[in-house]
């Protein structure tokens, strides 16, 4: 069995536990979940789901929540009228407006490349190719020629930096003064806990879960040297102690 196997297994045993608790789950971009389970996290999905109904009648805009547990009962079976706007690459770069308004997107939110660069790929291939997948593999395969050797220097450390500081801030705005004990992240090698120490009042134990091992990359080293040498891996219970 894979480790997304796993990592499925455990997170919704995970949500089971917090949903038993009175609590609820953030929603993941891996769709672990349950259909029960999301429900019973989000009571009032279904008034957002009719919501979307009434403004995107032909599932225009989607994405892989709304492809988990919107599409099943909301979304309508495209027929050869609506077909084309199921396609999300051709529903956004077959239209001038829209291609403009994405790479605005692309310079000020997805900024981990050069979006010049980027959008003009994403244009290139998107005329070459007519489905989804396939598109969005050329542009995988295609994506190390657009990117600078500095790349990540000048783009995706200092994007990463602001995805940082948003969430931070937002937290503090969900969460208030209250004190919270011990933090577990989930994904990461600790890419985020010096900005949640800065932002949320956090005391007691850090545990870091992930499949591989922290380095000493510009992506990690928001994290002290001494507690990658402590790093939890992937299925085992280990608990490392903040370093700031």
């Amino acid at each position: 069995m894979t480790a997304k196997f796993h990592v499925a297994v455990w997170t919704r045993e995970l949500i089971d536990a917090a949903l038993a608790a009175g609590g609820t789950y953030y929603l993941l971009y891996q769709m672990h979940a349950t259909h029960e389970q999301f429900h019973r996290a989000y009571p009032r999905a279904k008034e957002l789901f009719a919501m979307k109904h009434e403004f995107d009648p032909t599932y225009r805009l989607r994405g892989g929540l709304w492809d988990s547990y919107y599409a099943p009962g909301f979304a309508a079976v495209p027929t050869p009228e609506t077909r084309n706007s199921a396609l999300l690459f051709h529903s956004v770069y077959d239209d001038a407006v829209t291609a403009t308004r994405f790479h605005a997107f692309l310079k000020n939110v997805f900024d981990i490349v050069p979006p010049d660069n980027l959008h003009a790929l994403i244009l290139r291939v998107t005329s070459a190719h007519s489905d989804d997948e396939t598109i969005y593999r050329n542009i995988q395969k295609d994506l190390p020629g657009a990117t600078p050797r500095l790349a990540m220097l000048t783009h995706a450390l200092p994007s990463l930096a602001r995805q940082k500081e948003v969430i931070g801030v937002q937290a503090a705005k969900l969460i208030g003064s209250r004190t919270l004990r011990d933090y577990v992240e989930i994904g990461t090698t600790g890419r985020y806990v010096r900005t949640l120490c800065r932002h949320l009042a956090l005391s007691g134990d850090t545990t870091l879960v992930h499949d591989i091992e922290g380095g000493f990359s510009p992506v990690d080293t928001s994290w002290s040297a001494a507690a990658f040498a402590r790093r939890a891996p992937l299925f085992r219970s280990t608990t490392t102690r903040r370093s700031d």
